[in-house]
């Protein structure tokens, strides 16, 4: 045991040790142009100079001027309100803006998951060339000699069960070519524990120029997308997930071209959280020519395909299934029109998920899409 004097000193001692540390850390805070933040989910993102985010490592974007906001007129993805059907799920901590002139990056701790995350591991899916390592339940459009400005849609907020070396995603995609030089922007939410070392539901993005071949990976994991939004970011957790029977919670997601700038900006919940710069594309500098909604699920190929949606087949009770509402595009004029007088089809990978077109249903919700199943042992 010690003596009154040595704990005496040993106190003194330790009391000077803390305020040089409390001393060393404030200078650092000041000297740093990165401010860490801890989300409640124990999961970190940085607050860094708008100019010096990740998006302008891209050799395209080397003297890119950041566009705040897009152009595009309030009456085009716009029409926000509470609906019948479900809740608005909140994303990240309401309370937690980066200071001004500076923006959240979420952060990818290792080499190794920066890189298996960029373009090389994930490929989209093109009708004639099915890869059993992932699955789709999707409604698209049929032809490529439209063009779109962009596709909106309420997307209902589940947590599926997935484990490492699987994901569960429902999103919108905005695409123009096909094959390698297939030029894609997907947003929507993800359940991906690889990605984001937990299960929570996330915003997650994705973007390619030629297929997944070369470029292209999930939010800001590579140079490419641009963020502008103080506080909501790509890999933000949803608060909020549907309850089977009970509570429905939703989210408002939208790709939108700007019609000076040409950009394709990512709204969220009527929120304007950054864009993907045209300069980075090719054929969807112009205009896009196919977009589609529904689920995707990848798996390694030692483990069973993972649940879509909320891991239950299709119905038409909105209480009891995944579903996407209020699914609507962008003219070439920038007005928002309804979906159904478009030719579109339903394309299913795998029986172990299936995806259903509602219409003229009458209410609130006259035409929707439900989808998603359990997965299983998917390529055999």
């Amino acid at each position: 045991m010690l003596s009154a004097g040595l704990r005496v000193n040993m106190g003194l001692y330790l009391l000077l040790v803390l305020s040089l540390c409390s001393c060393y850390k404030a200078i650092g805070e000041e000297t740093t142009n990165v401010k860490p933040i801890q989300q409640r989910d124990d999961r970190e993102f940085d607050c860094v100079d708008i100019y010096k985010q990740p998006a302008f490592d891209h050799p395209l974007l080397k003297n890119h001027k950041i566009q705040m906001s897009p152009s595009f007129s309030g009456n085009v993805l716009n029409n926000y309100y509470d609906t019948k059907i479900g809740k608005f799920s909140k994303i990240g901590l309401q309370d937690e803006d980066c200071p001004p002139g500076m923006v959240p990056i979420m952060k990818i701790k290792s080499r190794h998951l920066r890189n298996e995350y960029s373009h090389s591991r994930y490929n989209s899916k093109n009708f004639t060339n099915d890869n059993p390592s992932q699955q789709f339940a999707t409604y698209h459009t049929t032809t490529n000699d439209r063009i779109f400005r962009g596709a909106r849609a309420f997307i209902s907020v589940e947590n599926p069960s997935v484990e490492l070396g699987q994901y569960s995603m429902a999103q919108i995609w905005v695409q123009k070519g096909q094959y390698n030089g297939l030029e894609s922007i997907q947003a929507g939410w993800a359940v991906d524990p690889a990605l984001y070392g937990d299960s929570h539901t996330r915003l997650t993005t994705y973007w390619t120029v030629d297929n997944f071949g070369n470029t292209g990976c999930f939010n800001s994991v590579c140079p490419g997308f641009v963020q502008v939004h103080p506080r909501l970011h790509p890999g933000l957790a949803f608060s909020n997930t549907s309850v089977f029977g009970g509570q429905q919670f939703i989210t408002d997601i939208s790709i939108a071209q700007d019609g000076l700038s040409g950009h394709w900006w990512l709204k969220v919940d009527h929120q304007n959280i950054g864009y993907w710069p045209k300069h980075i594309f090719t054929l969807l500098t112009n205009d896009a020519r196919y977009f589609e909604f529904g689920g995707e699920v990848y798996r390694n190929v030692n483990k069973p395909c993972p649940p879509m949606g909320n891991g239950r087949f299709p119905s038409r009770e909105l209480k009891e299934t995944s579903f996407f509402t209020e699914m609507q595009y962008v003219t070439p004029v920038y007005s928002i029109r309804d979906i159904d007088p478009l030719p579109m089809a339903k394309y299913i990978s795998y029986k172990g998920y299936d995806l259903k077109i509602w219409k003229n249903q009458g209410g609130d919700y006259h035409n929707f899409i439900t989808y998603g199943g359990p997965g299983g042992k998917c390529g055999k």
